[in-house]
């Protein structure tokens, strides 16, 4: 189709986003969001995971469902 005639496909800046940690924050925020936290406090909470995971030099990727839950738990009591 000559719509798709000029498109690139990136391969290697695919790759690169998909390794984006970012993209997990996105998906613990729509899961508060889902489990009734507003959207102001979920991206408030999921920041200061973010914020500590990064103090600490972890990768959001690497917590166990253990530690996000128990991570969210304090956050969300702050």
């Amino acid at each position: 189709m000559a719509l798709f005639a000029n498109i690139v496909i990136e391969k290697e800046a695919i790759a690169a986003k998909v390794k984006d940690e970012s993209l997990f924050s996105v998906d613990i925020v729509e899961y508060l969001i889902k489990k009734g936290v507003s959207y102001r406090q979920a991206h408030d909470i999921v920041g200061r995971m973010v914020r500590d995971c990064l103090d600490k030099g972890k990768k959001i990727s690497s917590l166990s469902d253990r530690d996000l839950r128990n991570i969210l738990k304090s956050l969300m009591q702050i």
